[in-house]
């Protein structure tokens, strides 16, 4: 007994084996690409030990690791200028990190050391290249105590 649709369903089977080979798996909803932040950025943070801070972050990301250097200068009469070390891991939109400012790298205050520990709570972002971040942050001042509620915004230059 002959089917009636054989050349039908020969081309219904041809078809359907080429769009299976064009399919593509989409990216879940709510999981982001990585997004990368190479580059210098300047910006501004504050938390409950500084007033307005201007920042210079000069970052290079390999994968997911983010490294680089971090210059700050405090807005105020008496200005405090400091440069440390970043390191961090970026995961999607997120960049957790630290930033080290070892002892003799805050000027005025050359037995100072600070730590901070923060994360991106927003990318903006052209395609997978970061133009804009922003942040908090909490730490420690080895002069001053704990750093509570900071928080950041960066622009990339």
């Amino acid at each position: 007994m002959r089917l009636p649709c054989r050349g039908t369903c020969a081309l219904l089977v041809t078809v359907l084996v080429i769009a299976c080979d064009q399919v593509t798996t989409p990216t879940p909803i709510g999981v982001p690409a990585t997004v990368t932040l190479t580059g210098t950025w300047f910006g501004s943070a504050s938390d409950s030990h500084r007033q307005a801070q201007q920042l210079t972050l000069r970052l290079t990301q390999d994968g997911r690791n983010v490294t680089g250097s971090v210059t700050g200068t405090t807005v105020t009469s008496v200005p405090l200028y400091t440069s440390g070390s970043l390191t961090g891991t970026m995961s999607g939109s997120t960049l957790r990190f630290t930033i080290l400012i070892p002892v003799g790298s805050v000027v005025d205050s050359p037995t100072c050391s600070v730590t901070y520990n923060g994360s991106t709570t927003d990318v903006t972002a052209t395609g997978v290249t970061a133009t804009g971040i922003t942040g908090t942050y909490t730490g420690t001042d080895s002069c001053f105590g704990d750093l509570a509620a900071g928080r950041f915004t960066l622009a990339k230059q």
